[in-house]
């Protein structure tokens, strides 16, 4: 094959080279950024050492950061099969230019440092970690959501409005967080409702938040939801779907669960406050380690023959059955009978285990009031 246009030479280079191994994505943009730096050995030298950081991730994550990168910016994914074409035209528009001058290599080396920033916060995000300094008035409280939402619950989809909101302060990043892992938790885990509907509101916030970074609020993405959540999962579809939320003996993870169950707690002196205006947590020093603390059986999970009762057996991994409590204490208590560990309850840190243990004993009608109240309680809280 014999070609003269540096363009069909490319073109070939894209789908064949002398070791036939596939080219990624970011091999064909690094090969593109480089070309077009030819008569610019200093910044091609500095865009060839970003490239390298970048290219250090497997191809599977860095096809990934670059998809969230142009959904950010776009407010939509890059068509499967034209990732690279997409990503060239938004972020380098200078290789539709036959004459490079300085300033346009100025360009692409400045768009480059921009797109590894980028790449830093997407591998920050996908291990759940905050990224702004420590500083008040948020709190430890505050910064573990960011983990509980995309690493606990898995919601990477959120990353590219995350990446969005991450040009804004600290405080608007945190109540995006926060309004996100709440309308999540209701709308996808618990009610499985289709996911497009969300989504199409975090690309319509992402692009929002880019355009006018100075004067953006949250409030706008807060209302979004809030109508999504009404017309899809109002409360009495909501409260039916809680209902089906149990304990997974095999198989299915039981992470929701426990993020339900720990934000039950987190909230529960908001909600008997009176739960008015937006979720608040009033004791934010108190922070529950997620892989720490263990889900316990009230009537327990494997009873001794002798404490066994039939006619809790068939519900007993039902949500009125259920609470959290660190691994320690739930060690103790075991598969012991409720009056045995009521002293546990009593002691414990855990708010609704302290009202567990006032109960002079846990019967049928215990567990079915729990588990209202636990669903009145989740009404309150899950909205963004």
């Amino acid at each position: 094959m014999v070609t003269d246009k540096k363009e069909d030479a490319f073109r070939l280079f894209q789908v064949i080279n002398d070791r036939g191994t596939n080219l990624t994505d970011g091999d064909l943009l690094r090969a593109k950024t480089l070309e077009l730096l030819e008569q610019f050995s200093h910044d091609q030298r500095i865009v060839e050492e970003i490239w390298d950081y970048i290219l250090a991730d497997s191809p599977s994550d860095t096809s990934d950061y670059l998809n969230w990168i142009y959904d950010s910016f776009q407010g939509k994914r890059p068509k499967q099969n034209a990732v690279f074409d997409m990503f060239l035209d938004k972020f380098f528009p200078e290789h539709n230019k036959t004459d490079l001058q300085e300033e346009d290599a100025q360009k692409i080396r400045k768009m480059m440092q921009d797109i590894k920033e980028y790449i830093i916060r997407c591998r920050k995000l996908v291990q759940g970690q905050w990224l702004y300094s420590d500083k008040q008035p948020l709190t430890a409280w505050d910064r573990t959501h960011l983990n509980l939402v995309i690493v606990e619950l898995g919601h990477t989809l959120s990353i590219p409005l995350l990446l969005s909101a991450s040009q804004l302060d600290d405080k608007k990043f945190s109540e995006i967080v926060q309004m996100v892992e709440r309308t999540f938790f209701r709308y996808k885990l618990v009610c499985n409702e289709h996911i497009t509907p969300l989504k199409n509101i975090y690309s319509q916030e992402a692009v929002a938040i880019r355009k006018n970074v100075q004067s953006y609020n949250p409030e706008s993405l807060r209302e979004k939801l809030n109508n999504l959540i009404q017309s899809k999962t109002s409360d009495p579809i909501f409260r039916n779907n809680l209902k089906n939320l149990k304990y997974q003996e095999t198989g299915t993870s039981n992470k929701p669960l426990k993020y339900f169950l720990m934000s039950i707690e987190y909230y529960y002196q908001w909600y008997n406050n009176g739960s008015t205006g937006k979720p608040l947590c009033l004791d934010k020093s108190r922070v529950y380690d997620f892989a720490g603390t263990s889900i316990e059986h009230i009537y327990p999970r494997n009873p001794k023959q002798t404490d066994k009762d039939d006619r809790i057996e068939p519900i007993k991994n039902s949500l009125g059955n259920l609470t959290i409590m660190d691994p320690q204490q739930n060690g103790i208590g075991d598969n012991e009978p409720f009056l045995r560990k009521k002293t546990l309850y009593q002691q414990s840190s855990v708010f609704l285990n302290k009202e567990i243990g006032n109960k002079p004993n846990w019967t049928l009608e215990d567990i079915s009031n729990h588990e209202e109240f636990l669903i009145d309680v989740a009404v309150k809280i899950f909205r963004p």
